[in-house]
């Protein structure tokens, strides 16, 4: 049933540049974006990290004022995994250029790039059922566990939070009424 939860890799590009001539020149307002599925970009979506964590572009603390991390692939574009890091600037560069009108000539100061293989699972039909079943099996076998993580009842880092405290306190619960 682990098995079974499908995912997909992601690509991403985090772009940095000294000045805040990005900002100001793409005219941006914001967080970032989505692409939605019907584009057929390779782009997920974009955060403009600067604007999310103002606060990290102090002065000499950062090596850049602006800063966007670029997200491409998942099932849209399975192939992106198999990209160079050339491949997956290229791509990101344009989809800047194209999506918020940083021009590609506006060369980043600093540029990381990675791809998280099989880092997105994928909530198919029956995902309920898979889920209620492993956690069934499992608390069968061992009583004290619980399922977290980003395959099962939520992909964002705060829904792995809450299902945390929330396993914590059913296992707290079981605790007490063992001894009890």
């Amino acid at each position: 049933l682990l098995r079974s939860i499908p995912r997909s890799s992601v690509g991403v590009v985090c772009a940095g540049w000294k000045s805040p001539a990005i900002r100001e020149g793409a005219g941006r307002r914001g967080f970032g974006f989505l692409s939605p599925t019907r584009e057929s970009e390779s782009v997920l979506g974009t955060v403009w990290d600067s604007c999310v964590f103002p606060h990290q572009a102090v002065e000499g603390r950062y090596l850049s004022e602006d800063r966007a991390s670029v997200m491409m692939g998942g099932r849209r574009n399975p192939e992106v995994a198999s990209w160079s890091p050339q491949q997956l600037r290229q791509e990101a560069m344009h989809s800047l250029e194209a999506d918020t009108g940083v021009p590609t000539a506006m060369v980043p100061d600093e540029v990381n790039t990675w791809v998280a293989a099989e880092a997105i699972p994928q909530y198919t039909v029956g995902h309920l059922d898979r889920t209620a079943a492993l956690q069934e099996g499992l608390s069968q076998a061992a009583p004290w566990m619980r399922l977290l993580g980003n395959s099962y009842y939520g992909v964002g880092a705060a829904a792995c939070v809450v299902n945390a405290r929330g396993a914590a306190r059913q296992v707290a619960d079981q605790l007490e009424a063992a001894r009890a």
